[in-house]
């Protein structure tokens, strides 16, 4: 994902669909050392740097496998989740991290997601 802020998961998904993702692999924020926050000179997993404080304005873990729909998000993934999706639109994955910082990433993330659709509601 070096140099790339979402890449496009080729998944139009539908508001109320149901998905399970399953992540593995490692990134690192700083490949070249130059980590602002020494704690942070490290390969970490899709779940992110949980136990240090947050860099990023959104809250989530830094360097956490995230997802957006479009426009909407980011929602937090992990290395495992199940979620109802909140929009429908192009699904992009991605590293949280800030803007301009994906120059020194190193590392991937490998995703496996499987979708349903949510049943309709009966009226």
């Amino acid at each position: 994902m070096k140099n790339e802020n979402h890449c496009e998961a080729k998944a139009l998904v539908s508001r109320g669909s149901q998905i399970h993702i399953r992540a593995s692999g490692s990134v690192h924020p700083c490949d070249n050392g130059t980590c602002a926050n020494k704690k942070c000179q490290q390969w970490i997993g899709p779940d992110g740097f949980v136990q240090l404080p947050r860099l990023q304005t959104n809250a989530l873990p830094d360097m956490a496998l995230i997802a957006r729909i479009g426009n909407w998000g980011p929602i937090y993934l992990g290395s495992s989740r199940s979620i109802s999706l909140p929009a429908e639109g192009m699904l992009y994955l991605g590293v949280n991290d800030g803007p301009y910082n994906y120059s020194d990433n190193a590392g991937s993330f490998v995703v496996t997601m499987t979708s349903s659709k949510q049943a309709p509601s009966p009226n």
